[in-house]
């Protein structure tokens, strides 16, 4: 099974395909690192392994890099980050841990 984790409703673009159209919530109500692992860790048990982190743009996200490292340590086989690739430059460390 699949999971998709929506980290941030923040782009720097406008484009067409991007997830957070429609979303007008508040940063408040997006969930804090515990509650993700928490999160992760609970998917993992019931039977997911393959994992999607986006938003908006996941890179913008300091979520990100800790998320991708602790779904590793709990044993996710498949790590995938969908971005526009604008900050694939300044963090080639980001998709090279996914």
């Amino acid at each position: 099974m699949k999971l998709r984790v929506i980290l941030n409703q923040d782009c720097q673009l406008n484009c067409v395909y991007c997830y957070k159209e429609g979303i007008f919530s508040s940063k408040n109500s997006l969930l804090s690192l515990n509650d993700l692992k928490y999160a992760l860790k609970t998917a993992f048990k019931i039977g997911f392994r393959e994992i999607k982190f986006t938003g908006g743009e996941p890179m913008l996200s300091p979520l990100l890099i800790p998320l991708i490292d602790y779904a590793k340590k709990i044993g996710y086989k498949e790590i995938r980050i969908t971005t526009n690739g604008i900050l694939l430059g300044r963090y080639p460390h980001a998709y090279k841990k996914a």
